[in-house]
Formats: C-alpha cells, structure tokens, sequence
C-alpha cells in the first residue's frame, strides 16, 4: 500500500494527471491488490469521478481518513501535498493505523503500557 501512496504523490507532485499516474501505477505494481486497484480508479476517473469519489468504491482498501484526506486536496486544488502527507503519515508508523477512521490505535509508544 505504501508504494502506491508513492507513486501516485509523486506523479502529482511531477504535475502529472492523475489518470495518467494511476494507469502507469497499473502496469508497475502487481496486480494483486494495488495494481487492479489503481486500473480501476482510473476507469473510474476517465468516466469523470473525482479521485475521493472513485475511492470510496474500494471501502476495503481505501479508509474514510484516506478518502477524506484525498477529498480535501481536491476542495483547495492541492492533492498533491495532501497524497505526500499521506505517505509521510503511513512511512512513520505503517502499523499504528494512523489512517484508519475511527482511528485504531495498534502502536504503543516506548515506555507506555497497554
């Protein structure tokens, strides 16, 4: 999941169209899961869905936190920055589910106790 997060934020950050981002993340990753995932967000995108929209067919990979994050990049006209923040969130804590809505605290810190 973690490539994919940055692929697509750096093909938008490159000033790339995201149709053209996520078709290229299709044919570099595997299929399974991201791979079908990302060819499906862009069939989604060609027949005109916003990337958030197009996400939020893909509940059992894409949380709300995820969908909202994307959502309010498009409201200000900076998806890029908010797919890098998204990659920088899950880079520090890939386990913690820091994107997962409601949040689901799996990380405890070091020296706390459960």
């Amino acid at each position: 999941m973690l490539r994919f997060w940055e692929l697509l934020a750096e093909g938008a950050s490159a000033g790339q169209q995201l149709l053209t981002v996520l078709r290229s993340i299709h044919e570099v990753l595997p299929p399974e899961p991201m791979g079908d995932v990302a060819a499906a967000l862009a069939a989604d995108i060609e027949r005109g869905y916003r990337l958030s929209e197009a996400m939020r067919s893909h509940p059992s990979v894409f949380s709300k936190a995820h969908v909202y994050f994307v959502e309010g990049g498009e409201c200000v006209g900076r998806v890029d920055r908010l797919l890098l923040l998204i990659v920088e969130l899950t880079r520090e804590c890939p386990t913690c589910g820091a994107l997962q809505f409601p949040p689901r605290n799996t990380h405890t810190p070091p020296g706390s106790r459960r």
